[in-house]
Order: structure tokens, then sequence, then C-alpha cells
């Protein structure tokens, strides 16, 4: 599993891509993140991620319960699947902003029965779509076609569906996606970061120029080594996403180039007038 200074790095090495820089040495460190040598010169580079928030949670804290909550029933999956030659992957859509609550994950392995048996009635491959409203539409074949509407499976309120895919050759797989109305990267955002990140800048080691990266559009991939299989537990978040940039320029930055970068193409330099 990627440990944080990998993640970080994976990034930057995408910012490069995207900006069209190469760099000729690249080094890791604390303050800042990681040294660069590019065009002969040494760059600091500080790298953290934009996030909005909701009113009584923070957003990546809500993301990061129902991150734990997928991880939950893929476990309560594999117990009820040993053995049993089923395998599948589940799909969540999550609902942005609602937080899960200690009743949800008490009824955890009623969920994973549930979602058991439908996924052992399905033909192989073969899937299913859950909806919160308590209504279930099965597909007919490989194809996806549109089939009859059954009985659902409970729901707790931050899961707006559940795609069940049928596949004995996949194992246990969760997937998901989260969904809203993308809020601007404006001051509201950019400040804040910079407010911190400018008191964080006193400290480095001194270098020739020192650049701000602040990374949007982020996905976590948990639970696998990205070099050697596939992702066990792939769940993007919808709390790094931004729409329209509307920040009032010039930016208060004291580093000599700060960027936005929204994975995993687009660089915007917010340090021009």
């Amino acid at each position: 599993m990627n440990n944080p200074k990998d993640i970080e790095r994976n990034q930057l090495l995408e910012f490069f891509r995207a900006a069209k820089i190469a760099p000729q040495a690249l080094d890791p460190h604390e303050c800042p993140d990681f040294i660069a040598v590019i065009e002969g010169k040494t760059i600091g580079i500080e790298l953290t991620t934009a996030r909005h928030e909701v009113v009584k949670f923070g957003a990546i804290q809500i993301e990061h319960a129902q991150s734990m909550y997928a991880r939950g029933l893929k476990k309560c999956l594999e117990y009820q699947a040993k053995d049993s030659g089923v395998g599948m992957a589940i799909c969540f859509a999550f609902e942005d902003g609602v937080p899960v609550e200690k009743k949800d994950t008490a009824t955890l392995p009623e969920l994973a029965q549930c979602v058991f048996n439908i996924a052992a009635s399905l033909p192989d491959p073969g899937s299913i779509t859950i909806w919160a409203e308590e209504v279930a539409r099965r597909r007919k074949d490989a194809k996806m076609g549109q089939g009859k509407r059954e009985t659902s499976a409970p729901l707790p309120e931050f899961i707006q569906n559940v795609c069940v895919i049928r596949d004995n050759v996949s194992g246990i797989k969760v997937l998901g996606g989260r969904g809203g109305i993308l809020p601007d990267f404006d001051d509201s955002v950019l400040l804040p970061i910079l407010e911190s990140k400018n008191k964080r800048l006193k400290r480095y080691e001194t270098c020739d120029q020192s650049w701000l990266v602040i990374v949007s559009g982020v996905s976590r991939f948990e639970g696998h080594s990205p070099d050697e299989e596939l992702p066990e537990l792939a769940l993007p978040s919808f709390a790094t996403n931004f729409g329209k940039v509307t920040v009032t320029k010039p930016i208060p930055s004291d580093f000599d180039e700060t960027y936005l970068f929204k994975l995993p193409f687009h660089v915007m330099r917010l340090s021009e007038n």
C-alpha cells in the first residue's frame, strides 16, 4: 500500500508531466516536501490538497468514514463469499456531505448478507442496481439490458445506490463515486491555504526558488499496490474537486510560484498578475 510520501511523489510527477517540466533531480524532504533541480536551479516544492467543507463535519472526514464503511462491507462480503465461488464488484454512489452514523455501521452484516444473496442469485456475469428508495433494477445480461424491478436491500442515508456486478473470477472489489454541485475554487478556499503555507515557508531549507503546488481532484486507491495489482478499494474524493477558478489576483502568496493542479491534466499558474 502506498504511504503518504509515495502518494505525494506520484502527484508531483503528474504535475510535472502536465506542466511539461522535466526535473533533473527530485528528492523527498520535510521542509519543503520535495527539492527538485529544474533548469539548473534548486526548487523547494510544497504540496497541499485543496478541499471544500460542509457545515457540521469536514468533507474529508465524511469521505474517510464512507471509505471505512465500504471497507467494512468488503470484509463482510468476503466472509459471506468464502468457499462459495461467488465473486463480485460493488460500486457505491455516495451522497456528498452525508455522514456515516453508528447505526449504519451496526447494520453492516445485515446489508452484506442482503447484497451477497442478491449477487448469488445473479447469472455470471450479471448485475443489479440497488437504490436507496428500496427499489432494485435487475439487469438481464452482460450487455446491461434493463430488467425487472424488485424489492431492494436496505441502504443507509449516505448511499444513493449500490451496483452489484457478479463475476466469479474477480473476488470482491469495491469501487465507487461521489457527486454533488461543484463549488468554485475561490478566495475562501485559497486564502486559508496561503496563510498556512506562507508560515511554513519560513522554516524551509534555503533553495533558489520556492513553489507551492495546490492539488485538487484527488482519487483514493486503497488496499493495493498499484505496480502489482488492481485496486480492491477505489473511491474518488468529491471533496477535493472544484469547478471554476475565481480567485482575486494578485494572490497574497510568499512563494515564487503558486500553481493549482487539477488532476490529472490541468495546471493553472496562480502567481501571475
